[in-house]
């Protein structure tokens, strides 16, 4: 379980992009291609520094006036779906 105050990070070997209303993250190593919905993209976008696990979850809650307990649930989710891959725990 990702705690209150452990610090995310994206991996900063992959790249990103927008394209035609799609963003998308490309793994040039693997090969592989992620597309992200709109609040992934944000998470990935606020992940340019490393960011506590609260810091993501409130500022889902503020960008989608949404309740913190949604905002952690989708957050979490997102995170440990793509931990390894996409985002590192520090």
């Amino acid at each position: 379980m990702i705690k209150s105050n452990t610090y995310i990070s994206r991996n900063s070997s992959l790249i990103s992009r927008k394209i035609r209303n799609e963003f998308i993250i490309i793994d040039p190593v693997k090969g592989k291609l992620y597309q992200l919905n709109p609040t992934a993209e944000i998470i990935w976008k606020y992940l340019r520094k490393k960011r506590k696990f609260t810091e993501i979850v409130d500022k889902i809650t503020k960008e989608f006036d949404s309740s913190k307990k949604d905002a952690k649930k989708d957050v979490q989710k997102f995170i440990k779906t793509y931990l390894k891959t996409l985002f590192y725990i520090i």
